[in-house]
């Protein structure tokens, strides 16, 4: 079955098409004119259902992006995990640390 975006309030689901048509769904459009442009290439066009999912950028600029962004994740002394983005907090939470 295909699917279809549907908002009701302020959200916008994606849920399988109505057998028959009702007021306010509409069809995901494949046209090009409704697609949008990559913001991070301007070259290629962003897939309908990608957009919708809130994404503005191309599949490749969106792995490039990813790839990027580094983390470590910590082991608290006697309790849970962190996730650690800043090096000096990560120097700061090791307790045999001298200087």
């Amino acid at each position: 079955m295909p699917l279809v975006v549907t908002q009701r309030g302020d959200r916008t689901m994606l849920v399988r098409k109505p057998k028959s048509p009702k007021i306010g769904v509409t069809p995901v459009r494949e046209h090009h004119a409704h697609q949008l442009i990559c913001t991070c290439c301007y070259a290629v066009r962003v897939p309908p259902m990608r957009s919708h999912l809130g994404y503005t950028t191309c599949l490749d600029c969106g792995e490039k992006a990813a790839r990027q962004v580094k983390h470590t994740i910590v082991p608290m002394n006697k309790s849970n995990y962190i996730a650690c983005f800043d090096t000096d907090t990560l120097k700061q939470l090791n307790p045999k640390r001298t200087t």
